[in-house]
């Protein structure tokens, strides 16, 4: 899991800690504690890369044992260690955590979509994945998955 959740609004009520125009919120504070990246004099958010100054977003995170409920920190190998998987027509389609699996079922099941943008949660979907041909589909092993482990 992500062990940091960026906004550019604080919410009311929380202590966050500041990041140029980011506002960040330690998840696992005793485990991995917010310190701004090397040479960060720009605050950017890279998705699934190495960044030059930037936080590169799920690179390392946090993951919790499902019988002891012990928590680790861990350097992420993605899509290989990724606990949502779907595999559609030959290729896999995967989320980094359960918002974002909901993310992804919503996008894809929606006839009129706005547009992801190249960047952010949404922006690197194959567009194999968007085809109105598997939508029902990807959708329904989404919905499957979320079904088996209790979670929607």
């Amino acid at each position: 899991m992500e062990p940091y959740r960026f906004s550019n609004v604080a919410p009311a009520g929380q202590r966050l800690q500041r990041w140029g125009g980011w506002f960040v919120e330690e998840r696992f504070p005793d485990l991995m504690p917010w310190s701004a990246p090397k040479g960060s004099g720009q605050q950017y958010l890279v998705f699934g890369g190495v960044g030059n100054g930037g936080y590169s977003v799920l690179r390392r995170g946090v993951v919790e044992c499902l019988v002891c409920h012990a928590r680790f920190v861990h350097d992420l190998r993605w899509p290989d260690e990724a606990w949502w998987q779907w595999p559609i027509r030959g290729r896999l389609l995967w989320a980094w955590d359960r918002d974002h699996a909901l993310q992804i079922r919503d996008y894809v099941s929606a006839t009129h979509r706005p547009a992801r943008g190249l960047h952010g949660p949404l922006g690197r979907i194959p567009s194999e994945f968007l085809a109105a041909k598997v939508r029902e589909s990807v959708v329904k092993a989404i919905d499957r998955s979320l079904l088996i482990h209790g979670l929607d």
